[in-house]
């Protein structure tokens, strides 16, 4: 999946990374509760990110959602995404979204595959639809 940021990012492992495309795909399995992710900045390949992989117990969304953050000092953290499965979503928590204040970030639509993250102060965490 693909989100179009219009701030700079940090991923979990600290890499720090400018406004661009966001790119999210899943690896493979390392273990039956976790997952390795290939992430790409400006289709440039940046980190092989480690999750823990759920299922969502309410209704799954119509498209797959990104969980972002902002810490106090405006920039943002990417927390994990959510895969529709059938009736239920795959979450993959690459962060703990309570790891450092309640500020995030807004988001809105963008396109086909995209969502722009802007400052806001929605309650956490932040979810920004896309589309496969």
């Amino acid at each position: 999946m693909t989100v179009r940021l219009v701030d700079p990012l940090e991923l979990p492992d600290g890499s720090v990374h400018g406004a661009g495309t966001l790119t999210l795909c899943t690896a493979r399995s390392f273990s039956p509760v976790a997952r390795l992710h290939q992430v790409s900045v400006d289709g440039m390949p940046v980190a092989v990110l480690l999750s823990r992989m759920g299922v969502s117990e309410g209704p799954a969304p119509r498209d797959p959602l990104v969980t972002f953050r902002r810490d106090r000092n405006g920039r943002l953290h990417l927390v994990g995404y959510a895969w529709p499965a059938g009736r239920r979503s795959q979450t993959y928590l690459l962060q703990d979204p309570r790891a450092s204040g309640p500020e995030v970030a807004s988001a809105e639509t963008a396109g086909p595959g995209t969502s722009v993250a802007r400052a806001g102060h929605d309650p956490p965490p932040l979810l920004a639809a896309v589309a496969p």
